[in-house]
């Protein structure tokens, strides 16, 4: 049987989370570093990391507000 490692975007999400928990990610009011910042923290595309923020808001761990940015839960 073939194992498959997890996808770059819940690799990220992992990372993002754990960033979060410890408080190393989030600024002022839980508010999140934008995409492009993020990608390059994590070294993968805008679109891995945008699918990862989407993971994490489904799981209510970030809420997305339209132009303010992402905030910590």
């Amino acid at each position: 049987m073939v194992r498959r490692s997890p996808s770059l975007a819940r690799q990220a999400a992992k990372e993002i989370l754990k960033g979060i928990e410890s408080g190393s990610l989030t600024g002022t009011h839980g508010l999140l570093p934008s995409e492009a910042a993020l990608s390059q923290r994590f070294d993968v595309s805008r679109a891995t990391i945008r699918e990862a923020l989407s993971q994490l808001e489904q799981g209510g761990v970030i809420t997305r507000r339209h132009g303010v940015g992402t905030f910590a839960s």
